[in-house]
C-alpha cells in the first residue's frame, strides 16, 4: 500500500514552463477541495478537513481555487470531477470511503474514470490485520470495502481501515481521502503531500501573517493603505479578523525564492513599522503565548481576578504549555459577597457605583494582589448577558484592569449581544491589555 516511486513518477503531471516573466502566476498548480457528505451540507459536521488541506497546499506554493461540498449522490460526484478535472491540476476529495452504503465515492470515481471496480486482497489482509490489533471482528461489510477502481494507486492509511487513493486523468491528479480528520491528515502528511510536491511546476508561494490586536480591520486597513497601495501585483494581503485580533497575510508567488523573502520581508517590516506595538505575533504564535514569553522574559508573576469571564481568561492562559511558572491561579469572584470577602472590595463601593465599574476592578486588582502576592494582577468584571444590561451599563459591558503595586490602568469596553462571544472577547481584551502594561512598566 506504500506508493513506490516509479507510481509518483506514472503519476506526475506535465511540466509547465513560464513565459510570462519572474513573477507569472497563470502556471501556477491550482487545486480544487471537494467534500462530499449529507452531513456537511445539513450542518451537522464542521468541514476542519478543507480549512486544513488549504492551509497545508498553500504552504507548498499550490494555489487553491476552489472548496465546495457536495452531497452524497454518485452523479454529483461525477458531475463536480468533471467540472474539477478541466479546471485544476490537483483534485483533494474528503469523505466518502466508508463501507456503509452512503459512502459512495469509489463508485462515483469508477464511474467517473470509465472504469471497473475489483477486489483487492492485500487492502482486505491490511484490514484484517489492523482490526485484530484493535480486538475486533470482522463483518461482511469488509469484504465490499475492498473493491477499488482498476487504476487505484493506494496511499496507506495505518489510523483506519480506508486507505488513500490517487489517480492520475488527463492533466490532473486526483486524491480520494476519507473525511475522518485524523485519517485524512495521516494520509496526506506520510504520503499524500509528497506526491503532490513530485507535480512541482517551478512556481513558488511565500506567505507570512502578521498578528495584531486591539484595532478593527477596517481602521488597520485605513492606517497602512498607503503601503498596501504600493505593493506589486505578485504581492497580496489578506485582512483575517477574529475577537479583538485581526491577522495580516501577506503573500507573494513566483519563482526566484530569494528575491521574493526580500520583497516580502520589506513590505512586512514597513507595515510592522506603521502599527507598532499593535503587533503581537507572527504566524500561529496566541497572545496567549506572546503573553507567557513576556512575562519569563521580565522574571514575573501574575494572577487573574474574574467576574463575568467565569474563569475563561485563566483557562486561556493556562493552555500554553509552562505557564506554572508565571501564573499563580485566579479567584473567580462571580458575586458581590465574595469580591468583599476574597478580594477586599468594599461594601460602599458595590452599591454606589456597582460591580460593573472602574472602582470595583481597581479594587479587584488590589485584593488580588494582596491575597496572591504575584507581581501583576488582572481583574474583570462585566454583563456578558442576555440578561442584566440596562440603558446605562448594556449587554457587552465589561470593565478590565491590569496592575502593580506602583500603577493600576483600567478601561471599559463595549461588546456585542452574545454571552459566549463577550467572555470570549473580554477575555482576549484583558491578556492584550496585560501584554501592554508589560511593554510599557518593565
Amino acid at each position: 500500500m506504500i506508493l513506490q516511486p516509479e507510481i509518483h513518477n506514472s503519476l506526475r503531471l506535465p511540466s509547465k514552463q513560464s513565459e510570462a516573466g519572474i513573477f507569472a502566476t497563470k502556471n501556477t498548480m491550482n487545486a480544487h477541495i471537494i467534500a462530499i457528505g449529507d452531513e456537511l451540507l445539513i450542518g451537522q459536521v464542521i468541514n476542519t478537513n478543507a480549512a486544513w488541506l488549504g492551509e497545508k497546499l498553500t504552504e507548498i506554493g499550490i494555489h487553491v481555487d476552489k472548496m465546495l461540498v457536495i452531497p452524497d449522490e454518485e452523479t454529483a460526484i461525477v458531475d463536480q470531477l468533471e467540472k474539477s478535472c478541466a479546471e485544476a491540476s490537483i483534485v483533494i476529495v474528503s469523505g466518502g470511503l466508508g463501507p456503509t452504503k452512503d459512502d459512495i465515492t469509489k463508485t462515483g470515481i469508477c464511474r467517473f474514470l470509465g472504469s471497473s471496480m475489483v477486489f483487492n486482497e492485500d487492502v482486505y489482509q491490511l484490514i484484517l490485520n489492523y482490526l485484530k490489533r484493535q480486538g475486533r471482528e470482522p463483518n461482511p461489510l469488509i469484504r465490499e470495502h475492498c473493491y477499488f477502481p482498476k487504476e487505484t494507486v493506494f496511499l496507506k492509511n495505518n489510523m483506519g481501515t480506508a486507505p488513500g487513493m490517487a489517480y492520475r486523468y488527463k492533466d490532473a491528479l486526483i486524491i480520494s481521502v476519507p473525511g475522518v480528520p485524523y485519517e485524512m491528515r495521516f494520509i496526506m502528511e506520510n504520503e499524500g503531500i509528497e506526491l503532490i510536491k513530485a507535480l512541482d511546476d517551478g512556481q513558488i508561494i511565500l506567505s507570512k501573517t502578521i498578528l495584531t490586536a486591539g484595532e478593527f480591520e477596517a481602521r488597520l486597513a485605513h492606517r497602512i493603505q498607503d503601503i498596501t497601495d504600493a505593493m506589486p501585483a505578485h504581492i497580496s494581503i489578506a485582512f483575517l479578523p477574529n475577537i479583538n485580533q485581526v491577522r495580516l497575510r501577506l503573500t507573494i508567488r513566483g519563482t526566484d525564492q530569494v528575491s521574493m523573502e526580500k520583497k516580502l520581508n520589506e513590505f512586512v517590516n514597513r507595515i510592522e513599522e506603521r502599527l507598532g506595538n499593535q503587533v503581537f505575533g507572527h504566524g500561529k504564535e496566541s497572545l496567549s503565548e506572546v503573553v507567557g514569553k513576556l512575562l519569563v522574559k521580565n522574571d514575573l508573576t501574575m494572577s487573574t481576578a474574574e467576574s463575568c469571564t467565569g474563569g475563561f481568561l485563566a483557562h486561556k492562559i493556562t493552555e500554553i504549555p509552562g505557564s506554572s511558572a508565571y501564573y499563580c491561579g485566579s479567584i473567580i469572584s462571580y458575586s458581590n459577597e465574595l469580591k468583599m470577602n476574597l478580594l477586599d472590595v468594599k461594601r460602599e463601593t458595590l452599591e454606589s457605583v456597582g460591580a460593573v465599574s472602574e472602582e470595583t476592578v481597581c479594587e479587584m486588582v488590589a485584593g488580588l494582589l494582596e491575597k496572591t502576592g504575584t507581581d501583576i494582577a488582572v481583574a474583570v468584571s462585566g454583563i456578558a448577558g442576555p440578561d442584566g444590561g440596562t440603558a446605562e451599563k448594556p449587554v457587552g459591558t465589561i470593565w478590565l484592569a491590569c496592575g502593580n503595586r506602583e500603577k493600576t490602568v483600567a478601561k471599559k469596553i463595549i461588546l456585542a449581544k452574545d454571552r459566549l462571544k463577550n467572555i470570549e472577547g473580554a477575555a482576549m481584551h484583558a491578556l492584550d491589555m496585560l501584554r501592554h502594561f508589560i511593554l510599557s512598566e518593565y
